[in-house]
């Protein structure tokens, strides 16, 4: 499988700190990918210099074959054409119906008929198992695991090759939760998607993760498979995958 990103010796100097001080490693197409890692190790900063948001120090940074720093305006238009995002609590526009929501990318990056984007939008709710009556609601008057569905409804709606996914499970309970990694699960099976999330569910790393980014001091400490990582001797990675549980009553 060829790689849909490549990052090799990543620096970002932010706040007067080094939030990575060499970062490398690659994504596979239709992998689906975690960058996990410790409180202040870098997840969402490296998330937002993917998305083209913040610029890197130095370092290579390579999407879809193509260097970020050699692209193009137009470079970038295409870029954002083929990838989706779920943002952390979803982002949905407030003031929008569920339907204006996911219209909204097809309406700014295609040149689709209003029929055209009608039937699109109601094929995306389903994909994400909601009703079509859901399209008239506003974002208020649904649960946060609706939400969440909306949200995704939104991030597949142009079809993309690659999904980013930040902190996807933030806010939902164990059941929904759950719902939810295998509604990710499905739709890369069918869409032939290629995703990347960050993440500090060990359930969802267990599950439906290819391949986990294990990010500490500044750089990458391990990747690969649950399995490889739980049974890591790395103090830190040990400690990510075995959180010791103080039992009620002990001080």
């Amino acid at each position: 499988m060829s790689d849909i990103i490549v990052v090799d010796k990543l620096k970002t100097y932010l706040g007067n700190a080094w939030v990575h001080k060499g970062v490398s490693f690659s994504v596979k197409k239709s992998e689906i990918a975690a960058i996990v890692g410790g409180s202040g190790a870098g997840k969402s900063v490296l998330l937002r210099e993917l998305l083209s948001l913040i610029k890197p120090t130095s370092g290579y940074i390579e999407l879809f074959g193509k260097p970020q720093s050699k692209m193009s305006d137009k470079d970038l238009f295409d870029f954002l054409r083929r990838i989706g995002v779920l943002y952390q609590g979803g982002a949905l526009f407030s003031s929008l119906t569920v339907f204006e929501n996911i219209a909204f990318p097809m309406r700014r990056f295609t040149d689709l008929s209003e029929k055209e984007i009608k039937s699109t939008v109601l094929k995306k709710l389903a994909s994400v198992e909601l009703k079509p009556d859901v399209s008239e609601k506003y974002p208020s008057e649904l649960s946060g695991g609706m939400q969440k569905r909306v949200a995704l409804a939104r991030a597949i709606a142009l079809d993309p090759e690659l999904l980013f996914l930040d902190e996807p499970s933030s806010g939902l309970d164990p059941t929904n939760a759950t719902l939810q990694d295998n509604l990710f699960w499905e739709l890369r099976k069918s869409l032939g998607l290629t995703i990347v999330l960050v993440t500090h569910e060990l359930s969802t790393l267990e599950n439906i993760v290819d391949n986990i980014i294990f990010l500490g001091e500044g750089k990458v400490l391990a990747s690969g498979t649950y399995e490889e990582l739980s049974a890591s001797k790395n103090t830190e990675i040990h400690s990510y995958f075995h959180p010791e549980r103080v039992k009620r009553g002990e001080k």
